[in-house]
């Protein structure tokens, strides 16, 4: 499991926003928050990267997942970048993992060691984590 909720409530004052809350992102799935404005999905992004805490229940996150997030509030984001940059930030470390798997891949072309072969493996099984 990469990220969920488990019976997650959070509140705001005297409103409930999300209310028992119970969903799990797993490896290789990708989701989307759809809804009307105002009725929450910003909110769950926030508990879900840390940044609020829920009233109740628990929030889940894998050992190393990494989770990127573009806040909505792009007024006070002071950069040169483009939206789309910014947002590709979010898989920099799956880019990075991808260059150092095509240097061990000409490596090992020419030098097939078990140490090589295994730092191989991890750094495949690594990338495959990061999505």
């Amino acid at each position: 499991m990469l990220a969920g909720f488990q019976n997650v409530t959070f509140e705001f004052g005297a409103r409930t926003i999300v209310k028992d809350a119970t969903w799990h992102i797993h490896p290789q799935e990708r989701i989307g928050l759809v809804g009307y404005n105002g009725t929450g999905k910003s909110t769950l992004l926030k508990v879900l990267v840390g940044e609020y805490q829920p009233s109740n229940g628990t929030v889940e996150r894998g050992r190393n997942t990494s989770i990127g997030y573009l806040h909505q509030d792009l007024l006070s984001f002071e950069t040169s970048e483009s939206i789309l940059q910014v947002a590709q930030h979010a898989f920099d470390r799956a880019v990075a993992i991808g260059k150092e798997l095509d240097e061990l891949t000409k490596k090992l072309e020419t030098e097939q060691t078990d140490e090589l072969l295994h730092l191989y493996s991890d750094k495949l099984h690594e990338f495959e984590e990061a999505g």
